[in-house]
């Protein structure tokens, strides 16, 4: 029988779960660097492109096999709305509540809270902010533009999935690799995504990403569950992801190295991974980690936003007191995000996919969706 998310699941890439935890730590502190020390970010960033391939996998071995049984197009995209949506939406209205309140305070607080229920209104429902200053396109919840370009990419996936054979999955991932390329040498890097105006390269890293996965998933032989290997290899893994703070290139050959670091660095990495586990003793640290993953991610700007204002009236906070300051930051959200995972996300999704699994026979469904999206701790459902 297979455990629930709390415990081991034969049915669980553990590895991959853990993976996803030290990469949500590593955006964390990339955005409070200021906090902990003078020192500089690196390509930290490509872990979002770690990220989209990540995803990919994960949901071409959660869904692939259920969509080959008739899983809908609806079904499918209303279950990642299920998985992406109560913890997206509280990071949107937290992160609304504390800039209202710094707004009231302002010299001109008509103004601020006006633009700020202008931002509020469309993100409400995972939509992207009328242009702004900042030229943000989730204002209220910058990480958020990566789960507009997943759900772009997941919406195109599931509508070509019939047509989509390995030869066409690998013409696919050539054709955006190509574009992707291009677009970074045009652009002087892969780092883009968050701005209206980078709207193309946001696209492409997530195509290129999501895809890849896909394809790794394929070129495994698609798997029906993960090794029995455990190695202490896991920990090289999650090693990795941290190091690439540490990678500083010369500005003329930053495109190369993003490049390299995406799609051939990145594939191999994560294509590596789904073979190995870890010891027994740590699966449940590892499946915490996947599962604060996703919450500490979409809810940590909150606490960004917050921090940064409180420096603009304490500077110490980022010269005297660091690292203090970045501690109390990474404790103070990984808390909150433990907290709601467990005691808002989980019971409020497995109510909404309870409903929907009540409603799945009247139209005729022939696979009801699982009580939980699979892929909070990249498992496939019971079926």
């Amino acid at each position: 029988m297979t455990k629930t998310v709390d415990g081991e699941s034969p049915n669980s890439y553990v590895l991959m779960d853990g993976m996803r935890g030290v990469g949500a730590f590593v955006v964390l502190i990339g955005h409070t660097m200021a906090f902990w020390a003078n020192i500089p970010v690196g390509a930290a960033y490509v872990v979002v492109d770690f990220f989209f391939i990540l995803s990919g996998f994960i949901i071409a071995y959660s869904y692939e096999p259920r969509l080959a049984k008739g899983l809908g197009i609806g079904d499918f995209m209303h279950q990642r709305v299920v998985r992406l949506f109560p913890i997206y939406v509280l990071g949107v209205i937290t992160t609304f509540v504390v800039l209202a309140a710094l707004a009231v305070q302002s010299a001109t607080p008509e103004s601020r809270l006006s633009q700020l229920v202008a931002e509020l209104a469309p993100e409400l429902f995972m939509l992207p902010a009328p242009v702004t200053h900042d030229g943000l396109l989730y204002p209220l919840n910058m990480p958020a533009w990566t789960l507009l370009f997943e759900m772009i990419v997941n919406l195109v996936f599931v509508l070509i999935w019939r047509w989509l054979s390995t030869p066409v999955l690998i013409a696919l991932l050539l054709a955006l690799a190509l574009a992707l390329g291009y677009h970074v040498f045009l652009t002087d890097g892969v780092d883009k995504g968050q701005n209206w105006d980078e709207l193309l390269g946001g696209l492409l890293r997530a195509g290129f990403g999501f895809f890849g996965g896909v394809l790794i998933y394929r070129l495994s032989g698609r798997p029906k569950g993960p090794t029995t290997r455990r190695s202490w290899l896991s920990f090289v893994f999650l090693a990795i992801i941290p190091l690439m703070y540490f990678v500083e290139v010369p500005p003329k050959y930053l495109p190369i190295s993003d490049i390299a670091l995406v799609m051939v660095f990145g594939l191999a990495f994560v294509a590596l991974s789904q073979r190995y586990h870890p010891s027994k003793r740590w699966w449940a640290l590892f499946a915490w980690g996947g599962r604060v993953s996703y919450p500490i991610y979409a809810l940590h700007f909150t606490a960004v936003e917050l921090a940064t204002r409180m420096a603009w009236k304490w500077p110490e906070l980022t010269s005297t007191y660091r690292p203090l300051g970045g501690v109390a930051i990474l404790i103070a959200v990984t808390l909150w995000a433990h907290l709601a995972e467990k005691y808002y996300d989980r019971p409020l999704r497995r109510w909404w996919m309870s409903k929907l699994k009540k409603k799945a026979p009247s139209r005729g469904s022939p696979t009801a969706p699982a009580a939980v999206a699979p892929e909070i701790t990249a498992r496939r459902p019971a079926e």
